[in-house]
């Protein structure tokens, strides 16, 4: 059977998969990889940007209307009062995470990095100098003893990441005071990536690390437009730590790029005065939606996630990698696979729930159809 990965690329598979289906199918393909949900059309409204936006450099911690924004966000989810020194606002999550991990890092250091996890992550640890040692949970509980044994001295930071991508999971209270606990203890800095904290089910809560200790020195958060808000293009993120912490970090901001696009900014604190109701509401349409699709797959093994947006589902095949080029040579379906993480295992594909269930359908009866041709191939 042909091949589109190479095990040699520079680019992730997923990356090849995508550039394969833009670059050699003659007819346009069902791309179903992106865990960025869609608005409706009609409900994402955008507005011109300011010429001051434009002909001026925005401040290096960000715009003030963007900060307060944030500030008012972080009340309402986490009942958490911030103030501006606290926010720091960055070229999307990866950005900030990438300031994080570089600001902190001394030589030999270790980072304990939540898996399963996007590559991308203990990637860019690793392109800082870090050696990255993994961890799991179990329905959002971390053994912390084991955590405590991995925590030597070298160590410099434990990230992680709720709703997890991709099993959704959400970090229990306990847990989360607990990591806090050992962060102040080991001195040693906690990053929680919350870029999916919008979409969060059936009545579960997540909680917020600076609610447990009125010391933020070792705590940081990362989170996103892309998907809390749907608008990847913008490239808005932030970081929320200590005024010490976000002072460091604004300084190397400074040094690398001066500022982040103030019409994006701009942007972007008008998607928050709208809120994102309609893009939760419609996240979990497709969740249900999704649900019923896979409930009548043979063979397939999945848990309804407690947030995020995706299902990340077991497919009855043996290489998953093959399966995946041949729906996308066959049937045009672009899927992303076990691939795209480090610490997941077996014959698993991302699910989102954010397409339009026009897309997800479409999707979901290729999938189905190509399970069943897949077999006698």
């Amino acid at each position: 059977m042909q091949r589109v990965i190479r095990s040699d690329s520079a680019y992730t598979v997923l990356q090849q998969r995508l550039k394969y289906a833009n670059n050699f199918l003659t007819k346009p393909p069902t791309v179903f990889v992106e865990n960025v949900p869609q608005w409706p059309n009609h409900l994402l409204e955008v507005i011109k940007p300011d010429a001051a936006t434009l002909a001026y450099y925005a401040d290096s911690n960000g715009s003030a209307d963007l900060i307060n924004a944030i500030c008012n966000r972080e009340e309402l989810t986490y009942e958490l009062l911030l103030t501006g020194d606290n926010v720091l606002i960055t070229n999307g999550a990866l950005h900030g995470l990438s300031l994080i991990f570089r600001s902190i890092h001394q030589p030999d250091a270790v980072a304990l990095c939540h898996a399963p996890v996007i590559t991308s992550i203990p990637a860019l640890l690793r392109e800082s100098g870090y050696c990255v040692s993994f961890f799991s949970t179990v329905q959002g509980e971390i053994d912390i003893a084991t955590i405590w044994d991995q925590c030597s001295p070298d160590v410099r930071l434990i990230y992680v990441n709720f709703p997890n991508n991709p099993t959704g999971e959400i970090c229990s209270e306990d847990t989360m005071r607990e990591l806090v606990q050992l962060a102040e203890k080991r001195q040693v800095r906690l990053v929680v990536d919350l870029v999916y904290d919008s979409f969060i089910f059936d009545g579960r809560q997540l909680f917020s690390p600076f609610i447990f200790n009125d010391n933020w020195q070792y705590l940081y958060t990362v989170n996103s437009m892309s998907k809390n808000f749907g608008t990847p293009g913008l490239r808005i993120g932030w970081i929320v730590s200590d005024a010490k912490n976000i002072e460091r970090l604004a300084g190397i901001m400074e040094r690398e790029c001066i500022a982040i696009c103030g019409s994006a900014q701009q942007q972007a604190s008008h998607l928050f005065n709208l809120g994102n109701q309609p893009l939760v509401k419609k996240v979990f349409e497709g969740r249900r939606f999704v649900e019923q699709c896979l409930s009548s797959f043979p063979g397939i093994e999945f848990v309804s996630p407690a947030g995020g947006t995706q299902f990340f589902v077991k497919f009855p095949i043996d290489d998953v990698e093959a399966f995946a080029d041949y729906m996308l040579l066959e049937y045009g379906l672009v899927l992303t696979t076990t691939s795209n993480y480090v610490g997941a295992e077996g014959p698993f594909i991302r699910i989102p729930t954010g397409h339009p269930l026009a897309t997800i359908k479409r999707a979901c009866e290729l999938l189905n159809e190509g399970l069943r041709t897949y077999s006698r191939s």
